[in-house]
């Protein structure tokens, strides 16, 4: 029987997927005839893939993209890395360390340190910790689970990374046994559903969530929600423990129909909204709009 991998609920609707060319290359390399499917779990309102991905396909994939220029956009990260820090800080001002789990090239984490936290990242890229070293940054390779963390930190971070995860609610349970008990889950997802998001559901995905059925997860997990905005196609989250949080209801219906009509609202709505960003970028007016939205 399919399940759902977040909350084990069978009820589901078949939604559209499309896998890279890289990714299909790799399948045939190993001769991988399975059939794939993409469900959207009526009770948690998350899409999950069927069955799950091969881990040799994963391996590849992430070792072709790692041998790619891992500077090569380090322009993009600085920013986006500082708005965030933007956004974030005023609701952790009075913490004092951070722990960020999948730091990537750590300048979300460098923008804490230069303002006076404590921090300590971890990531699973050995190539990024170069970048790490020349940061000044107190970095670890690793997946978290094989660490041997010795204390417990005010806030915990994860960007970006959380739907790559198998088990994401066993995840989120096990940041508990890191953070204080006053402290802070930030959590920074893409927006999945946003119409300038034309990626669909594809293989190296664990999960599909989205503004909506994100809330599932976290309550599944123990977790209260403190804020949660969509910015600029991201979804940003502050929450802290709470494990009597009720589970919400999720309306699966309109998570079906943004997923169907994705292709149509990209075309009508995210590529006019792509054009203009691009033609606006670093005028006036775009730096108008991101002050006035605080991003």
């Amino acid at each position: 029987m399919v399940v759902c991998p977040i909350c084990s609920s069978s009820e589901k609707l078949e939604i559209p997927y499309k896998f890279s060319t890289s990714i299909l290359d790799i399948l045939k390399k190993y001769n991988i005839q399975t059939v794939y499917h993409w469900y959207l779990c009526k009770e948690c309102g998350n899409g999950y893939q069927f069955p799950k991905q091969d881990d040799r396909v994963l391996e590849e994939h992430w070792n072709r993209i790692e041998q790619g220029d891992v500077t090569s956009d380090d322009n993009n990260r600085a920013s986006s890395s500082k708005r965030l820090f933007n956004y974030f800080y005023p609701f952790l001002k009075d913490k004092k360390s951070i722990l960020d789990i999948g730091c990537g090239h750590g300048y979300l984490l460098s923008e804490f340190k230069q303002n006076g936290f404590e921090t300590f990242g971890i990531d699973i890229d050995s190539q990024t910790k170069e970048i790490h070293e020349r940061l000044g940054l107190d970095t670890q390779i690793g997946q978290v689970e094989h660490l041997d963390l010795k204390k417990k930190y005010d806030v915990v971070f994860s960007t970006n990374s959380l739907y790559f995860i198998q088990n994401p609610v066993h995840f989120l349970k096990k940041i508990q046994n890191h953070l204080n008990p006053d402290g802070y889950l930030c959590l920074s997802i893409a927006d999945m559903l946003a119409h300038t998001n034309v990626a669909g559901p594809g293989y190296p995905l664990a999960f599909y969530p989205n503004y909506d059925s994100i809330d599932y997860i976290l309550a599944l997990a123990g977790y209260e929600i403190v804020s949660k905005e969509n910015k600029l196609t991201n979804i940003l989250i502050v929450c802290k423990i709470n494990n009597q949080v009720t589970l919400p209801k999720i309306n699966t219906l309109k998570i079906f129909i943004l997923l169907k009509t994705k292709p149509l609202r990209y075309c009508f709505f995210g590529l006019p909204i792509k054009w203009l960003h691009k033609k606006l970028t670093g005028t006036f007016l775009s730096k108008l709009v991101k002050k006035i939205i605080n991003y």
